[in-house]
């Protein structure tokens, strides 16, 4: 069980050898934990973006290592909003995920951006997702 206080929520993290395997626990947790689909993820995201940024970096923490076109598409508007809490929080969640596709506009933004702490968690961001 991860804690994390910047993120108003409580997060597992369940590996399993095998898909199977997988089911069955999802199974049993399901009895006394709410799971939240990736699905739901990018819905809420997509539609709280402005009101609650945090919803970039939930969204984040239910993606997979492998790109996703709907949540690749999330975070690059988030990326490029008005607003530089969502540019922070969409930098923050680019630094969970680590996706090459970042990088373009990451670099953009640790160079160009108007506010310091934005280009701060760009250049995290980057060095993530350059590895």
């Amino acid at each position: 069980l991860v804690v994390d206080f910047s993120i108003p929520t409580y997060y597992l993290i369940i590996e399993a050898p095998t898909r199977e395997k997988l089911e069955v626990i999802c199974s049993w947790l399901n009895e006394i934990l709410s799971f939240v689909p990736l699905e739901t993820l990018q819905e809420s995201a997509r539609k709280e973006m402005y009101n609650n940024p945090k919803s970039l970096v939930r969204m984040a923490l239910g993606t997979d290592e492998t790109s996703d076109s709907k949540s690749l598409e999330i975070l690059l508007s988030g990326l490029k909003s008005q607003d530089p809490l969502v540019r922070f929080r969409a930098a923050e969640a680019a630094s969970l995920i680590g996706w090459s596709e970042f990088i373009p506009l990451l670099e953009l933004i640790n160079q160009n951006d108007e506010s310091s702490e934005v280009r701060e968690m760009a250049n995290r961001a980057l060095e993530v997702c350059q590895r």
